[in-house]
């Protein structure tokens, strides 16, 4: 059985690039990554593969909002991940960043999921989640330009709360 697992999570790395990993003292236990479920352009949703076998679970579930680059916190208990969901669709003629994302939290089995910034410019978009090693806080990176996402990027922090977030300018 840990022939088709080693495979399993060769190929997910391969294609994903991100993925968070959960392990207990002895073992990996479980991978998060995100996957485009429904096709090639449908939204990308997280997903959770469980080292013990069976297929990845879907924990995310937004028709026309990709969820990705999830961060499995240190104790195992809480995943943020980046999604388009609350960014409204293109009207009108105009044309929406395919970047713009927002910083979310959910528990690890996909439960109460929850918006943790506030980030509330439209020219914005918050990428790369990850939990401090204490678990308190999590940093992101966010970019203000509603061309090129990559021009200014600003690196941030919020407490797993929602609480505190702020330009980050020390260590954590």
């Amino acid at each position: 059985m840990k022939i088709p697992f080693v495979a399993r999570l060769v190929s997910v790395v391969l294609v994903l690039g991100l993925v968070a990993c959960a392990a207990d003292e002895e073992r990996l236990s479980s991978l998060y990554f995100a996957e485009r479920v429904g096709g090639p352009f449908a939204a990308s949703q997280i997903m959770v593969l469980e080292t013990d076998g069976g297929p990845a679970r879907q924990l995310t579930s937004t028709a026309d909002a990709d969820n990705d680059e999830p961060d499995l916190s240190p104790d195992g208990t809480l995943v943020a991940f980046a999604s388009k969901r609350d960014f409204p669709p293109p009207t009108g003629g105009w044309v929406q960043n395919p970047t713009l994302r927002m910083i979310y939290l959910m528990n690890s089995d996909g439960t109460n999921q929850r918006r943790l910034t506030t980030n509330s410019l439209a020219a914005c978009s918050e990428h790369n989640p990850r939990f401090s090693p204490d678990g308190r806080w999590i940093v992101f990176d966010m970019s203000c330009d509603d061309v090129a996402p990559s021009s200014i990027s600003r690196l941030y922090r919020v407490r797993v709360d929602g609480s505190g977030q702020e330009l980050s300018l020390i260590h954590i």
